[in-house]
């Protein structure tokens, strides 16, 4: 097992049923779900100690 020579990456790729490439780009995709504008100071009433 140790030592022995993988397939080229592109064959074991092409292995990988295109169902489950589907569904491994969506778990690994990034997903936004919306857009934050954050203040760069601090509010007036946010001070932390």
């Amino acid at each position: 097992m140790i030592g022995d020579k993988l397939p080229p990456m592109e064959e074991l790729v092409a292995r990988v049923p295109p169902r489950v490439l589907g569904l491994l780009d969506d778990l690994f995709r990034a997903k936004f779900t919306g857009v934050r504008k954050v203040p760069a100071e601090p509010a007036a009433g946010d001070a932390r100690p």
